[in-house]
């Protein structure tokens, strides 16, 4: 869906950013000041209803890289993945012993939830690289 809305707006006087250079799902999309986001995977990929906002909103990845951008205090972090399902078609730099890594070097404790989910299931807090 990202391709084809790039697609879409080349040549016009709309311009398309990239927000999430890890997956390249989410976009920016602006026009004389306007913008909406849009993207792929579970992003509503047309932006016509409050569909985009909230699948925005359930992504904390992408709900993290919006408010990020737009200049809003997030916590500092990063997002991996627990398994290696798909793990082929990730850059380098987000599988479990990254996560241990970047810990290591920022220091603990540090709050971890799963991208999906909400009120706090399956969030934990973690003390030590065990």
């Amino acid at each position: 869906m990202v391709r084809y809305l790039v697609d879409a707006c080349h040549g016009t006087d709309f311009t398309v950013e990239i927000i999430d250079h890890f997956s390249c799902y989410l976009v920016k999309v602006e026009r004389r000041g306007h913008f909406f986001y849009s993207g792929a995977g579970t992003i509503a990929a047309f932006p016509l209803n409050p569909a985009n906002a909230h699948t925005l909103a359930a992504d904390k990845a992408h709900s993290y890289a919006v408010l990020r951008r737009a200049g809003i205090a997030v916590p500092d972090g990063r997002h991996f993945f627990l398994t290696r399902a798909y793990a082929a078609l990730r850059p380098p730099g987000r599988e479990l012993g990254d996560a241990i890594a970047w810990a290591d070097q920022h220091g603990y404790p540090r709050f971890v939830k799963p991208n999906q989910g909400s009120r706090g299931d399956h969030a934990a807090i973690v003390t030590d690289r065990n």
